[in-house]
């Protein structure tokens, strides 16, 4: 049995170890009304959208998608 063969075989024993953490993905929690209240109340004192993100230590898409909600809520 050559070298490359041998390593070769390793590597296939080792696969179902390799993929068995690929569906482990991280579930993205939602916001609380709190936090939702607390964004918007933010956005209409004239705070910028990372500002929020900032304060509120959540990345700026997330206070994005929340103020663009509350502005379509806001407007019917």
């Amino acid at each position: 049995m050559n070298d490359t063969f041998f390593r070769a075989t390793q590597v296939l024993n080792k696969l179902p170890e390799i993929f068995s953490n690929a569906s482990t993905k991280r579930i993205p929690r939602k916001l609380t009304d709190k936090e939702i209240d607390r964004i918007c109340e933010l956005y209409t004192l004239g705070w910028s959208k990372p500002d929020i993100a900032l304060e509120m230590n959540m990345h700026q898409s997330t206070v994005y998608n929340a103020v663009r909600r509350f502005l379509r809520s806001e407007s019917n």
